[in-house]
C-alpha cells in the first residue's frame, strides 16, 4: 500500500469514526438532556448514563463501518472496547466537573460536556484504531481486495 492510499485510508476512517461520533455525540446529548432537564437526574449520575448508551452503538457502529472488523464479537474485545471508553467517561467526566465549577452559566455543563466529546473522541479513535479493531491480517487481506 502506498503511501497516498494509507493516508486516504485513514482519512476514510477519520470520517466515519467522525459522523458516527456526532450521531453517538446527539444520542449522549438527547439522553443527558432528558435525564437532567425533564426527569432532575444527577448531573454526573445522567452523564454516566447516557455515556454508556451512546457507547453502545458506538461500538457496533465503528466495528462494522469504521473499521470493518470481521472478527468474532469477543467478550475479551468489549471489555477492551470499556476499558478505553471508561477512560473516556473519567476525560468527559472532568470537563463537566471543571465547566461546572468555573463557567457561571446555567448552561456550563453543556460546555463541559461538549469539551469532554471533543476530548473523549480523540483517544476514542487513536486506541479503537491501535487496540481494539487493530485489523489482523486476515482483515488486511480483505480490506485490500474490497478496496480494489
Amino acid at each position: 500500500m502506498n503511501l497516498l492510499n494509507k493516508y486516504k485510508k485513514l482519512f476514510l476512517q477519520i470520517m466515519k469514526f467522525s459522523i458516527i461520533g456526532a450521531i453517538n455525540a446527539i444520542i449522549d446529548m438527547s439522553i443527558y438532556w432528558s435525564l437532567t432537564r425533564k426527569l432532575y437526574i444527577f448531573k454526573i449520575i445522567a452523564n454516566i448514563v447516557s455515556f454508556f448508551i451512546a457507547n453502545l452503538f458506538s461500538f457496533f457502529a465503528n466495528r462494522s463501518i469504521t473499521f470493518k472488523n470481521i472478527e468474532k464479537i469477543t467478550l475479551e474485545k468489549y471489555i477492551k472496547f470499556l476499558s478505553i471508553t471508561v477512560v473516556s467517561l473519567v476525560i468527559s467526566s472532568l470537563c463537566l466537573f471543571i465547566s461546572i465549577k468555573l463557567i457561571k452559566s446555567p448552561v456550563a455543563d453543556i460546555y463541559g460536556k461538549i469539551a469532554g466529546i471533543i476530548l473523549g473522541a480523540l483517544w476514542n479513535f487513536i486506541m479503537y484504531k491501535n487496540s481494539v479493531f487493530k485489523n489482523n491480517r486476515i482483515n488486511n487481506i480483505i480490506n485490500n481486495i474490497s478496496s480494489n
